[in-house]
């Protein structure tokens, strides 16, 4: 878990972003208990803030990742399944309050959506 936070913090976009405070900021954030995506940049503040404390841990994000019965405190876990529960728990914060698909029939592929006049002129100008 350490580990794969640390890479996380430490790679460039991802600190910049992160330490930017961006989502805070919006005020975009409705979760009402746990968002990775705000415990993450709490996280890049603490880490910034690293020179004055000793340590820090993130707590609440242990917390969701056990209460999400995905890990156990004390088991052995991959940190490939760590970054997996940070990566889905950003998506459920950014795609949190967007509008949902509006159901219909599935786009076809580009050649498809295109005219006969589109589609003429776009095999003669490979010629």
């Amino acid at each position: 878990m350490a580990g794969t936070l640390q890479c996380l913090l430490h790679s460039p976009p991802a600190w910049h972003y992160l330490s930017s405070q961006q989502h805070r900021r919006k005020g975009a954030c409705g979760a009402v208990s746990f968002c990775m995506h705000c415990e993450l940049e709490r996280l890049a503040e603490q880490y910034q803030a690293a020179e004055k404390q000793r340590c820090f841990a993130p707590r609440a994000m242990v917390t969701s990742a056990t209460r999400s019965g995905l890990f156990a405190l004390g088991d052995m876990h991959d940190s490939q399944e760590f970054f997996v529960f940070i990566l889905d728990g950003l998506l459920k914060a950014n795609l949190r309050g967007a509008p949902k698909p509006t159901p219909g029939p599935p786009a076809g592929p580009p050649d498809e959506q295109m005219s006969k006049k589109q589609a003429a002129r776009v095999r003669h100008s490979l010629h």
